[in-house]
């Protein structure tokens, strides 16, 4: 019991509750955390491919804009949608997206520009599901340099790519440009991207 008695006693002194109520009452702490966006993916269809389903795939352009305004705040390119329609951006530490409202505007390639309604950009909804818009990537701006219309040019481009596999010019990506090709660009013919 001698032995206990010394280490009882620097216990209780380390441990005193009103020292430790002192101490919180006078010392404020604030705390502030910041969740940043890491990435945000997205998913969209380009219209009429064969097969008509997991044949999504495209090079993308990616836009957030402004609800009111349709200003562009954001735009990453070059994005990767691979063939269920899906598209990941990475976000960099130092590219902070406030949480906020944003205007969605995709471009495919060889696709005109689509508006989208306004999503919630934040940590905890990165995720954006356009397709429940039922909104295709309209095809058909295959000449360069993209003018985000289907014109005469656009129509040149895609005949003189006629039975060869041009990813540019196969609006419907069943491996081939050919006359399937030129009806989906003759739909379109005059349309102008958002």
């Amino acid at each position: 019991m001698k032995k206990l008695l010394p280490l009882i006693l620097i216990i209780i002194i380390f441990l005193n509750p009103s020292n430790i109520l002192a101490q919180s009452a006078s010392d404020t702490v604030n705390i502030y955390a910041v969740l940043n966006v890491i990435e945000i993916t997205f998913r969209v269809y380009p219209e009429k491919r064969i097969p008509a389903t997991n044949n999504w795939d495209t090079i993308a352009d990616f836009e957030l804009r402004d609800c009111a305004t349709n200003a562009t705040i954001k735009s990453y390119t070059n994005i990767t949608v691979n063939p269920s329609g899906i598209g990941t951006i990475p976000i960099a530490p130092n590219d902070i997206i406030d949480p906020d409202n944003y205007r969605i505007a995709v471009t495919g390639y060889s696709h005109l520009t689509r508006n989208f309604n306004c999503y919630t950009i934040n940590s905890t909804y990165p995720n954006i599901d356009l397709i429940v818009e039922n909104k295709y990537l309209l095809a058909g701006d295959t000449a360069f340099p993209r003018d985000n219309a289907v014109t005469l040019s656009d129509l040149n481009e895609t005949v003189s790519n006629l039975y060869l596999a041009d990813y540019g010019s196969d609006l419907n990506q069943d491996g081939e440009v050919n006359s399937l090709d030129l009806s989906i660009l003759s739909f379109n013919y005059s349309s102008i991207g958002d």
